[in-house]
C-alpha cells in the first residue's frame, strides 16, 4: 500500500520532467493585435510609450516602448526584464539600491536601440493577478507551481511582444536581444534557449541552484546548453542567490560560440553599473543591418 501512494505522489513530478522545454514555453501568436496605447512622454532624446498588449484568456500585458526620435539611426531591439522585487520601473529609478540600473537604458538608448521593458507576471501593474502579493512570497512559501507559472508565462508573454514590435515595419528589420537581471536573467536565458530570433542576450546575477523538481527544467543550468546566442555573463563572488562555482559551471555549459563572463564582486542588489561594458558588448554582438 505504501509503495502504491509513493507511486502516486511521484507521478506530478515525472510528468513534469517529461514536458519538454518547448511545450512548457509554447504560445500562440495572433493574427491581429489586441494594443492599447496609455501614456506617451517626450523625452529630450527619445520616446516612451506605456502600452497594454491585451489577451483573450490572461491579464494584459503592460509594457513601455522606448525608441529615439532619430529612427534613422537604429541598431537593433532590446527586450530588458526585470528582478523578482521589482518591475519595469526600476529602468527608470534613480534612488534606492538599484538606483544606477537607468543608465543602461540611457546608454541603450543613445547608442539607437529600441527598448521593450515589460512588468513580469504578477509584477508592477499586474500585481492584481497574484492577489497583490510580492512574487517573493512564492518562494518563501515554497509555492513552486505559482513560480513555474511566473516563469514560464513571463517567457511566453515576452515572446509575444516581440511578435508585436516586429510586426511594426519600424523595427521589422532589426535584430533582437534581451538584457535581464536577477530574475529577469533567468527569463533571458529560458527565452534565448527557445526563440531563434534572439540574436544577443545578457545575463547579470542570475540565480542558478535547483530549488524544486517542478522548475528545474526551466532553470538556467537545465536550458543552457540550448543557448547558440552569443552570451555576456555577469555573476559575482558575494551573491547570496548562488554560489561562485555555481555561477561558473553555468557559463561552462553554455553552448553558445561566443560568450563572455565577468566576476564581480559586489551583493546582489547591483549597486553599480556596468552599462558602458554591457552596451559595448551589445553593439559589437547587434548583427549588422542590411
Amino acid at each position: 500500500m505504501k509503495a502504491i501512494i509513493a507511486l502516486f505522489m511521484l507521478m506530478p513530478i515525472a510528468s513534469l520532467q517529461a514536458e519538454s522545454l518547448e511545450e512548457i514555453l509554447s504560445y500562440d501568436v495572433p493574427k491581429t493585435f489586441d494594443v492599447e496605447q496609455y501614456v506617451v512622454r517626450d523625452f529630450t532624446d527619445y520616446i516612451r510609450e506605456l502600452r497594454f498588449l491585451r489577451q483573450s484568456f490572461d491579464d494584459p500585458i503592460p509594457f513601455y516602448l522606448a525608441y529615439p526620435k532619430d529612427l534613422t539611426k537604429l541598431k537593433g531591439i532590446v527586450l530588458m526584464l526585470h528582478g523578482i522585487t521589482s518591475n519595469k520601473n526600476i529602468w527608470w529609478q534613480d534612488s534606492g539600491p538599484y538606483h544606477l540600473t537607468g543608465e543602461y537604458r540611457e546608454k541603450l538608448l543613445e547608442a539607437g536601440y529600441v527598448l521593450i521593458l515589460p512588468d513580469a507576471k504578477f509584477h508592477g501593474q499586474r500585481v492584481q493577478a497574484a492577489n497583490f502579493e510580492s512574487p517573493m512570497k512564492l518562494l518563501q512559501r515554497q509555492d513552486w507551481h505559482q513560480l513555474k507559472e511566473l516563469l514560464a508565462g513571463s517567457v511566453k508573454d515576452f515572446r509575444l511582444l516581440i511578435d508585436y514590435i516586429k510586426s511594426d515595419e519600424r523595427f521589422s528589420h532589426l535584430p533582437v536581444g534581451v538584457l535581464g537581471m536577477s530574475l529577469g536573467a533567468i527569463h533571458s536565458l529560458e527565452i534565448s534557449a527557445v526563440d531563434e530570433r534572439i540574436e544577443f542576450l545578457v545575463s547579470v546575477f542570475p540565480p542558478v541552484q535547483s530549488i524544486s523538481p517542478v522548475v528545474d527544467t526551466i532553470s538556467p543550468l537545465s536550458v543552457a546548453e540550448r543557448i547558440s546566442a552569443p552570451c555576456l555573463l555577469l555573476i559575482s563572488d558575494q551573491d547570496v542567490w548562488y554560489s561562485l562555482a555555481d555561477g561558473k559551471k553555468l557559463f561552462e555549459m553554455l553552448a553558445c560560440k561566443e560568450k563572455s563572463l565577468n566576476v564581480l564582486s559586489t551583493p546582489h542588489e547591483l549597486g553599480y553599473s556596468k552599462a558602458e561594458t554591457v552596451v559595448q558588448w551589445i553593439q559589437k554582438n547587434t548583427s549588422a543591418i542590411k
